[in-house]
C-alpha cells in the first residue's frame, strides 16, 4: 500500500562528496556527481528496465532517504512489498528502473535525455516552438507524418525557406527533439509537396471566386525584380456572402516577351479564363503607366467579344438613391441589404 507520509521532492545539493542513508537497516553509500554528462560517461553499470505494467505494489521510501545525484530531482524512489527498490520518472510512465543492483543511476541519466526541456531551458524553448509549429497551436491534433509533411511545406513557403533546409543537421536535431518518430523528407520531396500545396490552393481559390455571390474587382501591377525579371501581380477584391471584404492574390505571372499593353491583356485574359471567372469582372484598376492605355484598348476587345462589360450612354445612368427606391418592393433579402448600402 502507498505510504501516507508525503515525500519532499526537492533535494538540496551537498557540499560533502559522500552521504549515507539506510534501507532495510543496511548502509548504502551514494556519491555526489554534479554533472549529468560526466555521470553518463563514467557509469558503466546498466540496470534492468522493467515494464510499467508491473503488478508490484509500491511504497515510497522514508523522507530521510536523501539523495545527492541531480537525477533525483527528476525521479522518485520506491520500494515494493518484496523489498525491491525502484526509481520512477516523474514525467512519464515509461521510466521505471530496478535499483537493487548497486544503486547506479546510469540508465536514469540516459532516460532524462527523453525530457531535455525539464533540465535545459534553451532546449525547452526550441521544443515548445517546434511543438506549436507541428501542431499549429491545436492540442487536439494527432501527429502523423502526413500532417508533418503538409505543415513543413506550408512553413517553407510562408517563411521563404530553401528546400534544402531539411538537410541541415541542426534541423534534424530540432525535429527529433519534438518527435523522435518524425520522418524528415528529402529536399526533392519537400519541393514536390510545395507544388502540391500550390495546386490545392489554386483549386480552393478558384472555387471561392466562381461561387462568390457578386462581381469581382481586379487590380494589376507590374514590377521588375533586382535580377531584371518582370512580373505581373493580379489581385481580386469582392464581397462574400457574409458581407466581408475579401482580398486574394490571384496570380503572380512571370512576364515573357514584350511588356506591351497587348501582351499584358493576353496574360490577364488567360489568367481569368483558366480560373473560369472572366465573366465576373466588375472593375479593373492599374497605375498610369503608358502601356496600360494600350492594355485597356486590347482588353476592351475581349470584353466586347464576351459581352462582359455593357456600355451606358451618358445621361442614362441613375443615381444610387433612385435605384434603391426602385428595389424597395423587392425580396426580403434585398430589403435587408439596402440599409447596409445606404450606411456606407
Amino acid at each position: 500500500m502507498m505510504s501516507g507520509e508525503k515525500r519532499n521532492n526537492e533535494f538540496g545539493e551537498s557540499s560533502n562528496p559522500k552521504r549515507y542513508h539506510y534501507e532495510n537497516e543496511e548502509e548504502e553509500e551514494l556519491q555526489d556527481i554534479p554533472d549529468l554528462d560526466t555521470e553518463i560517461q563514467n557509469d558503466n553499470q546498466l540496470e534492468n528496465k522493467v515494464d510499467d505494467t508491473s503488478n508490484s505494489v509500491l511504497s515510497t521510501l522514508d523522507e530521510t532517504n536523501k539523495k545527492t545525484s541531480i537525477v533525483w530531482n527528476h525521479f522518485d524512489k520506491f520500494k515494493d512489498d518484496k523489498g525491491v527498490i525502484w526509481a520512477k520518472c516523474r514525467y512519464c510512465g515509461g521510466g521505471k528502473y530496478n535499483m537493487n543492483n548497486g544503486g547506479s543511476t546510469g540508465n536514469l541519466k540516459r532516460h532524462l535525455k527523453l525530457h531535455p526541456d525539464k533540465f535545459d531551458p534553451s532546449m525547452a524553448k526550441q521544443a515548445e516552438f517546434m511543438k506549436n509549429f507541428l501542431q499549429e497551436g491545436n492540442p487536439q491534433m494527432t501527429f502523423t507524418n502526413k500532417n508533418f509533411r503538409d505543415k513543413l511545406a506550408l512553413w517553407v513557403v510562408a517563411d521563404d525557406q530553401p528546400f534544402t533546409v531539411v538537410e541541415s543537421d541542426e534541423f534534424h536535431d530540432l525535429i527529433k527533439l519534438c518527435n523522435p518518430m518524425a520522418l524528415i523528407p528529402l529536399a526533392d520531396t519537400v519541393r514536390n509537396d510545395v507544388l502540391d500545396t500550390f495546386k490545392n490552393y489554386q483549386t480552393t481559390m478558384q472555387n471561392l471566386l466562381q461561387n462568390s455571390p457578386g462581381k469581382i474587382s481586379f487590380a494589376l501591377d507590374r514590377w521588375t525584380s533586382p535580377n531584371v525579371i518582370s512580373f505581373l501581380g493580379i489581385t481580386c477584391h469582392y464581397i462574400d456572402a457574409d458581407w466581408d471584404l475579401k482580398d486574394i492574390l490571384v496570380d503572380f505571372v512571370d512576364l515573357s516577351g514584350p511588356h506591351s499593353g497587348e501582351n499584358l491583356a493576353n496574360v490577364f485574359t488567360k489568367c481569368l479564363q483558366d480560373k473560369k471567372i472572366l465573366t465576373k469582372i466588375l472593375a479593373i484598376t492599374t497605375d498610369n503607366a503608358a502601356n496600360n492605355d494600350t492594355f485597356f484598348k486590347e482588353f476592351e476587345k475581349v470584353c466586347n467579344e464576351n459581352q462582359i462589360l455593357k456600355h451606358i450612354k451618358a445621361g442614362e445612368a441613375q443615381d444610387e438613391d433612385s435605384i434603391l427606391e426602385n428595389l424597395s418592393s423587392g425580396t426580403i433579402s434585398t430589403n435587408k441589404v439596402i440599409p447596409r448600402v445606404r450606411s456606407k
